[in-house]
């Protein structure tokens, strides 16, 4: 008779003589030879030799002498001779493994601060955005990266502290989550961390909008202050003394000159 599965047999002779496969590989009904022996699912080796469990980590879903495969990054198992990769456990969100064959949960760490893991099965931890900031450990949201505040900024993705927001300079200014500063518009000057365009205000002798160009006050006028919004803020230069644009404050004629009560005329 045939030998059945799992067995073989060299000679023909009754299925009593038929010779055990090697430990965890099978053979198909009436095989004959050892080379028939296939490791079983969950094991490696070569036909009809020893089979050895995959490690831990590691899988493998197919008979034959296939090799075990690495359970993937972002995955882990404790357990040896995994037949099927949804065997591999996933690492928990706030967690990540970079690592191919992590043989246990201890192998899935925690996303330092300035990072977070919202999904399962993470590589990597995604980075807080440049203007943003988190000091959580194994946070699992982009809502624990918090935005610097309005007048500061941080070019810097992962940003583990608020200290890492710094100050914008004089001249300049930023809204809350800013990666870097804006300038403010020409002829305009801010003092350190303003938080927004309107603390741009326009240098003495010029006038303007917010976060549009300062304009020059004309020649006959002139300014004292800063933050001008429009020409008729300029004063005008008295009879007998003059100006040119931008100038802060009116000169008195020369001897055997004179200028009108507007000037030009």
């Amino acid at each position: 008779a045939a030998c059945p599965e799992g067995k073989y047999s060299e000679y023909l002779i009754a299925s009593t003589a038929c010779n055990d496969c090697p430990l965890a590989a099978l053979s198909p009904t009436g095989s004959s030879r050892v080379f028939q022996c296939t490791c079983i699912a969950g094991y490696n080796g070569e036909d009809g030799s020893t089979c050895t469990a995959c490690a831990r980590g590691t899988y493998k879903e197919l008979r034959g002498s296939s090799p075990c495969i690495d359970c993937g990054a972002g995955y882990f198992s404790s357990a040896l001779a995994l037949g099927n990769r949804s065997l591999c456990r996933a690492c928990d969100v706030g967690t990540y493994s970079s690592l191919g064959a992590a043989d246990s949960e201890e192998l899935c760490l925690d996303c330092i601060a300035g990072t977070y893991g919202n999904a399962t099965a993470s590589s990597v931890c995604a980075q807080c955005n440049a203007g943003f900031y988190s000091t959580t450990t194994r946070a699992i949201s982009v809502d624990a990266c918090l935005a610097c505040d309005a007048g500061k900024f941080s070019a810097q993705k992962a940003a583990d502290s608020e200290t890492m927001c710094e100050g914008c300079s004089a001249g300049t200014y930023s809204y809350a989550g800013n990666s870097f500063c804006s300038v403010c518009p020409a002829f305009s000057d801010s003092g350190p961390e303003s938080d927004d365009p309107s603390k741009c205000l326009c240098n003495v002798g010029y006038f303007g909008a917010v976060l549009q160009d300062c304009s020059a006050c004309p020649a006959g006028k002139y300014s004292t202050d800063v933050g001008l919004m429009q020409e008729s803020d300029c004063l005008l230069c008295t009879a007998g003394s003059y100006s040119e644009q931008a100038w802060t404050s009116c000169l008195i004629c020369p001897a055997g000159t004179y200028a009108p009560a507007v000037y030009p005329a």
